[in-house]
């Protein structure tokens, strides 16, 4: 397995992780349930530890990718460009939902006011890691990418006189 096949099987588990992570911890404080509070305090900070083999395989996955038919520099450095927001943010958000959970043990009065913050860190976490997921998606997926009507392929019954004839009015 090269680090492009372990970005790609990887790289799903903190985008879909935060989602249900996001939920559960807003159900939680809903709820005032202490219970899953904790399940999605633990699950935002195995996102953010899933995160770190992601972040690192995606340098050795661009060098993999970059000569590829169809792959975009641009459409990469976009991606890379989110990407290390996206894993700065969820490393934070790990953090923090790492010590309220601690705390969460500890001393509940305090956790109660880490969680909220850690909560709303979780919600840009998850947003950033939608955006990084989308523009890496895109990166292989034509299917996915903004194609406005310049940036359509040219038909393969077109031929050059059509073209040409088309230019003319």
């Amino acid at each position: 397995m090269d680090s492009a096949h372990l970005h790609l099987a990887l790289n799903h588990f903190p985008v879909i992780g935060a989602i249900i992570a996001i939920l559960l911890l807003g159900y939680a404080l809903l709820k005032r349930s202490d219970e899953l509070t904790r399940a999605g305090l633990a699950l935002l900070f195995l996102v953010g530890t899933v995160a770190i083999p992601v972040f690192i395989t995606g340098e050795p996955t661009e060098q993999i990718v970059e000569h590829l038919p169809g792959v975009s520099e641009q459409q990469i450095g976009q991606h890379e460009s989110y990407a290390n927001y996206a894993f700065g943010i969820a490393v934070v958000t790990s953090l923090a939902a790492l010590i309220s959970l601690i705390f969460s043990f500890l001393n509940k009065r305090k956790a109660k006011w880490l969680v909220v913050p850690t909560f709303f860190l979780a919600l840009i976490t998850g947003g950033l890691m939608l955006i990084t997921a989308n523009l890496g998606g895109q990166i292989r997926h034509t299917e996915i990418r903004d194609t406005g009507a310049a940036a359509q392929p040219v038909r393969q019954n077109e031929s050059e006189g059509e073209k040409k004839g088309d230019d003319d009015d």
